[in-house]
């Protein structure tokens, strides 16, 4: 079910709220689920403008490697199992290379939220020619569906979002009973290197980090049932301590590496067993199943 995103109550296929008086808007011909607070929050609209800086810049030339970032959406996709007949919600879609694939695995009804216009834009054909495909604009903290969706997906989210708990209350609302949540991020990252001094342009980028522990600290908090870890995310810079304590060890893991993987961003590609125990992982996935307290 849609819901007003200023007062949460359901509100029918006119997208206007008969009970506060929200009404649908559209930006570049997304439709804008923004709520009228957001609208109206300085900070919020400076976050905004932040992530068009950075959506423009990433498809302009992407800002992470592009093999990496394929070799991870693959994998993360292989956590999902098969979502056919089943209504899904990707929140921030980014570049698109999950939402496209989810595309192709033909679910019931699949919904894209971002809260980047530029990232969007370029689904307006496709929604023309696929009525169980739609993209909106929406803040992540604020989902404007309840109870609708039997997955919602988000990778590298968690790690941007202002509030951690109303994003994942916000997941958590637009789930189905026992609906599945699958969320990557960071793994134990250095996020100093998002300071200004280091030399970032953006204002806001990755705002905290999550181990394993505080990762499922928040999502059982949230009324979420931890399910599975998944650790991936692999480069050979990260090689585990045993090999920086021994020269020949480390010389044949670096030799391996490179004759395996000519390119360090395809090191990801190894096994997430063997790269968990030769590095340490960048990223960490939970899957996660709504617990339904009625």
């Amino acid at each position: 079910m849609i819901i007003c995103p200023d007062c949460h109550k359901d509100i029918d296929l006119s997208y206007k709220c008969n009970t506060c008086n929200w009404k649908l808007t559209h930006h570049h011909g997304i439709s804008s689920f923004l709520s009228k607070t957001d609208m109206a929050d300085m900070t919020f609209q400076k976050y905004i403008q932040n992530y068009d800086e950075i959506s423009d810049d990433d498809l302009a030339e992407s800002i992470q490697d592009i093999d990496y970032i394929r070799y991870q959406t693959h994998k993360f996709h292989s956590y999902l199992g098969s979502i056919q007949n089943k209504n899904v919600c990707e929140v921030g879609i980014g570049k698109g290379l999950l939402f496209d694939m989810l595309i192709e695995n033909t679910p019931k009804n699949l919904v894209g939220i971002d809260i980047s216009v530029p990232y969007l834009k370029k689904y307006n054909d496709i929604m023309r020619h696929k009525n169980d495909v739609n993209v909106i604009l929406a803040n992540a903290e604020n989902i404007p569906y309840r109870n609708e969706f039997d997955l919602v997906v988000a990778a590298d989210i968690l790690e941007h979002v202002f509030n951690v708990g109303d994003f994942l209350y916000s997941v958590r609302r637009s789930l189905k009973d026992t609906g599945v949540f699958v969320v990557r991020t960071p793994y134990d990252e250095n996020i100093n290197i998002y300071s200004k001094f280091a030399g970032c342009k953006y204002d806001f980028v990755h705002l905290r980090n999550f181990s394993k522990r505080s990762l499922k600290t928040v999502l059982e908090g949230a009324g979420f049932q931890v399910i599975k870890f998944h650790f991936d995310g692999f480069y050979s810079y990260k090689k585990r301590k045993l090999f920086k304590l021994n020269k020949y060890i480390d010389y044949l893991f670096e030799k391996c590496m490179k004759m395996k993987y000519h390119d360090p961003h395809h090191v990801t590609k190894i096994s997430n067993a063997l790269g968990k125990f030769l590095m340490k992982p960048s990223e960490v996935v939970a899957v996660c199943r709504k617990i339904n307290t009625a």
